[in-house]
Parts: C-alpha cells; sequence; structure tokens
C-alpha cells in the first residue's frame, strides 16, 4: 500500500489498526516523514518526493509494486494539481485500488470532478465510488475510489 503524501502518519495508523501492512509512505517534507517514522507502521519511508514528477525512481520502486494507493489531504488547494493524479497512477499495476480525497474547494477550483470523468473517458480508471462528506470543520470533501486499467 502507498500513502501518498502520508503526512504524520495518521493514516498509516489508521491502515494498521485495521490490519494492513507492507505500507511505503513519502511525503514532500522531510519534518512529517519524520513524524511519520516515530509511528513504526511504514516498511519504507521516503522524504523529498515530488508528487508532481515520476514517483518510482523517487521511491526507489519497481512497477507495479503498489497494488493500493491512498491520498488523503494532499489534493487541497496550494500543494498538488490533478495531474498528481497521474503520477501515482503510473506508480500502481493495473488493477489497483486508488483511494483519494479532495476538499470541496479544491474540487472546485480545479473542476477535479470534470478530471476525473476525462480518466474514465480516457479509459485509465473507473470509479468504484465517488460521494461527498464531512471534511476538516465545517466544509465538505470528494472521497472516490477509482480502479486503475
Amino acid at each position: 500500500i502507498m500513502d501518498a503524501g502520508c503526512g504524520t502518519g495518521l493514516v498509516g495508523m489508521q491502515l494498521v489498526n485495521r490490519g494492513y501492512s507492507n505500507l511505503t509512505g513519502f511525503d514532500l517534507s522531510a519534518e512529517m516523514v519524520a513524524q511519520a517514522t516515530r509511528k513504526g507502521c511504514y516498511q519504507s519511508l521516503t522524504a523529498a518526493v515530488d508528487l508532481m514528477q515520476p514517483l518510482l525512481p523517487q521511491l526507489a520502486a519497481d512497477a507495479g509494486e503498489f497494488d493500493v494507493v491512498v491520498c488523503v489531504g494532499v489534493l487541497t488547494l496550494g500543494h498538488v494539481p490533478p495531474a498528481g493524479v497521474y503520477q501515482l497512477l503510473d506508480a500502481v499495476r493495473g488493477g489497483a485500488v486508488v483511494a483519494l480525497t479532495a476538499r470541496d474547494v479544491y474540487v472546485k477550483e480545479h473542476d477535479f470532478e470534470q478530471f476525473c470523468e476525462r480518466l474514465v473517458k480516457d479509459g485509465k480508471v473507473r470509479i468504484l465510488y465517488q460521494d461527498y462528506g464531512p471534511s476538516v470543520g465545517e466544509t465538505l470533501g470528494l472521497y472516490i475510489i477509482m480502479q486503475k486499467l
């Protein structure tokens, strides 16, 4: 499982608490990776990984190594534009599941739902789940799970 933009490791902890293992995490921030390291739930953690560049060379990983990607709290204004999703898709095997969250303001600002629809129309993914729900504070977030074709 790839935890893209793992931050302090909160998502990794939730995955481990639910019985998942073999987690690889990365973040642009070395400080965040240091905090995630203290959680002790990742087999591999890498700092200074830019989600707008090819991921596998940055992670020293092989193509098809990942079956699942979770990307929580990364698709927010000022962080990663929607094009970063292409890097996630390029880093996983066919059939892999990619779970993303995006705050409602990001979705509107970047036409993120239309971006995801284009991924479907281009034959890159199929949407398994998509819905809005509570996010940080009183905001809403888009929760989307897609499968790479």
